[in-house]
């Protein structure tokens, strides 16, 4: 048993079991086990969810979502896992899942948006997909995405759904779901398909994703290196990454 401040917890079974002067019991939820604990309200985990002495937990808000974005954009990163960012030609499927898990876990709504022959951002080049993280606060639409801001100074990482479709020359949208019944993390469908096939090592999803850029980063190429490729440098090229097998 370890003392933390105002609580107790367990190592062996991972949780924090002594009471808080604010439990958060949610009616709903109390009759599944899982959400018994007397840190449910908080995940389990009061120490990650800003709760330093067990009496305050902090709010899945627009303010914390800003955070979180800020950290995104500034640092190319989501609570300190490397997005990759400065590799921007290939991977947001990946990087998608990752700031999706990470969001599902501080408890906002998500779910993953696409956009089909969006433009590059800062060029004219067209892409053939983009996909990032749609956040519903309120009854409004947010977008977590390393490369776009409403405005860089008050809101970096961040942009409303409309302001990210439409600073991609695009018109409209789509949605996947992120998040299952149970709360745990789904696939985008572009992401399952590398998933499934080349999750040698039996991952689960945002480490498969973390290891998939991370190769990608070793071997990614500038746009300017790109340009000069002959079509079998560039099909060798492509290769070098589309057909890595995480194991």
């Amino acid at each position: 048993m370890e003392n933390s401040c105002r609580k107790k917890y367990k190592p062996s079974s991972k949780k924090w079991i002594s009471a808080s002067r604010r439990t958060g019991f949610r009616r709903n939820s109390a009759l599944i086990p899982a959400n018994a604990g007397l840190f449910h309200y908080a995940g389990n985990n009061p120490v990650r969810y800003i709760d330093p002495d067990g009496r305050e937990d902090k709010k899945a808000d627009l303010n914390h979502l800003k955070e979180i974005a800020k950290e995104v954009h500034d640092k190319g990163s989501i609570n300190g896992i490397n997005l990759y960012r400065n590799y921007g030609g290939d991977g947001c499927f990946c990087r998608a899942t990752i700031i999706a898990d990470e969001l599902n876990k501080e408890g906002f709504t998500i779910q993953y948006i696409i956009v089909d022959n969006p433009t590059e951002p800062g060029s004219t080049d067209k892409f053939t997909y983009h996909i990032s993280v749609q956040v519903d606060i309120d009854g409004k639409n947010y977008v977590v995405d390393p490369y776009y801001s409403s405005d860089k100074k008050t809101s970096p990482g961040l942009t409303t759904r409309n302001e990210w479709i439409y600073g991609q020359n695009c018109k409209e949208a789509k949605n996947e779901k992120a998040v299952d019944k149970n709360g745990k993390l789904c696939s985008s469908k572009v992401f399952a398909s590398f998933y499934n096939s080349k999750n040698k090592g039996g991952y689960d999803k945002s480490t498969f994703a973390q290891k998939w850029l991370a190769h990608y980063a070793s071997v990614a190429k500038s746009a300017a290196e790109i340009k000069k490729m002959s079509d079998e440098e560039f099909d060798k090229y492509i290769n070098s990454y589309a057909k890595y097998n995480v194991e």
